[in-house]
């Protein structure tokens, strides 16, 4: 394997594992922005032939980055249930502002 090639999956297990940071942080949009740039890479990783005696080190790579993509995957997960639960929160509160709006207040004696 040259130093090239070497280094792009060098750089892909970074970048991977800054997404999973990312993901950790609650950093949302630079994890979607990350992926895309993960998903060129991971072009560029593979466009050359890999040799039989890089195997092991691409072996390691690649399991290194599907144990950080499951964690992240599970933190993602999490995440978009905290947003729905806030986006439903929020809606809840609309509607109560709403019907507050449309109710007529100066109608009631106190």
């Amino acid at each position: 394997m040259g130093s090239t090639q070497r280094d792009r999956f060098n750089r892909l297990l970074n970048l991977t594992h800054c997404m999973c940071q990312a993901a950790e942080n609650k950093q949302w949009q630079e994890l979607v922005d990350m992926e895309a740039e993960r998903r060129n890479l991971l072009s560029e990783v593979f466009a050359d032939k890999l040799l039989d005696e890089d195997a092991d080190f691409v072996r390691t790579c690649i399991d290194q980055v599907l144990v950080c993509d499951q964690k992240t995957a599970g933190l993602s997960e999490a995440g978009m249930k905290e947003v729905a639960a806030n986006l439903s929160g929020i809606q809840k509160g609309r509607r109560a502002t709403v019907c507050y709006q449309g109710y007529d207040t100066d109608s009631i004696n106190l």
